[in-house]
């Protein structure tokens, strides 16, 4: 299992590559916050934004829990430049002790 943000998964939707996430792990979980976002491209007609959502069977979405919500505004009150969702994909990997698929590069 893996947990990623929407940045790898909206590239190798682009690529036409997603399904290779599924081949190196049986499961990948994004936090709701990262599926929010995805849907929103959805709305703005980008069709990898569509890809992602028809991976439900292995991509799971999962709703941050109470400890996990404090977690997360501690997150961003910190460090103000993280989005919601990138914050919310680190506090969920770090709750299930498992790695963490990002790819955000900033200048």
């Amino acid at each position: 299992m893996i947990v990623s943000n929407s940045t790898p998964l909206i590239y190798l939707a682009k690529l036409g590559n997603l399904p290779l996430l599924r081949k190196l792990f049986d499961e990948v979980r994004v936090p709701s916050e990262v599926m929010a976002e995805i849907v929103r491209g959805k709305g703005l007609g980008f069709e990898d934004a569509a890809v992602i959502e028809g991976a439900e069977e292995w991509l799971k979405t999962v709703a941050l829990g109470g400890n996990q919500k404090g977690e997360l505004l501690k997150l961003c009150r910190t460090f103000v430049d993280i989005s919601r969702a990138d914050a919310a994909a680190l506090v969920l990997a770090k709750s299930l002790r498992v790695a963490i698929c990002v790819d955000d590069s900033r200048p």
